[in-house]
């Protein structure tokens, strides 16, 4: 009766599961960490051999490192879109218990973590933001310092809209900055990464204030990027 009631889907697939679960036991199995055999000992992309220096590492990156935990498939593409685009609050929660176990390079070497910040309008609209709950949950669970030291200026187009390149031009010069960042380790948070045209704009933007460390921390990422 209670399932009739209360109906409830799986946050990742949609399926219909009991009311007092947030993903069914398909999920539960696909929520695995990505297995990374390898890392490029430079910029920390996922890597078949080792390697001091990856293909990665000769685009323009302003960042010193990346760090992946996710593939971007089912379920965590089905956490995430149902956090921005249905306001669901279970996929809130879920996310948060998912920081708990995401373990933190050196976390201590770090003065200050921070998001890719939304524009004004869009927080309007949007209720959940996961790179927001992803900062605050691992600020917390870390003890790291929790600074909003940049703005994005203006609205810009949803990257996923854009082609490959189109995305770098969208986001370029999109953010401005609002806090001293001199000299200080930062580790920048988002919840994916395409083509890292906007982790990318953001740490310019910190290193030409005077950083000396931007580390990326990302949920998640395609299988293959591009």
């Amino acid at each position: 009766m209670l399932n009739e009631i209360f109906y409830c889907e799986c946050v990742g697939c949609k399926k219909t599961i009991n009311f007092n679960r947030i993903l069914c036991s398909n999920c539960v199995k696909k929520l695995k960490k990505i297995k990374i055999k390898y890392k490029c000992l430079n910029c920390g992309f996922p890597s078949d051999v080792k390697v001091n220096y990856c293909k990665n590492c000769f685009d323009e990156k302003y960042f010193d490192k990346v760090f992946f935990y996710f593939y971007y498939k089912t379920p965590i593409d089905g956490i995430i879109k149902n956090m921005k685009f249905n306001n669901n609050i279970r996929s809130v929660y879920l996310l948060r218990r998912i920081c708990k176990y995401l373990s933190l390079p050196e976390p201590l070497k770090y003065d200050i973590i921070t998001m890719v910040p939304s524009h004004w309008k869009r927080r309007f609209i949007r209720l959940f933001h996961p790179a927001d709950i992803m900062t605050k949950e691992i600020s917390k669970l870390h003890n790291i310092t929790l600074i909003k030291p940049a703005v994005r200026k203006r609205k810009t187009t949803y990257q996923w809209q854009l082609k490959y390149k189109e995305r770098f031009r969208n986001i370029k010069g999109a953010f401005n900055l609002v806090r001293d960042v001199r000299n200080k380790n930062i580790l920048l948070v988002d919840d994916i990464y395409t083509s890292g045209a906007t982790v990318n704009e953001l740490s310019k933007l910190f290193k030409y204030s005077g950083a000396k460390i931007v580390d990326c921390f990302i949920l998640s990422i395609p299988e293959k990027l591009g």
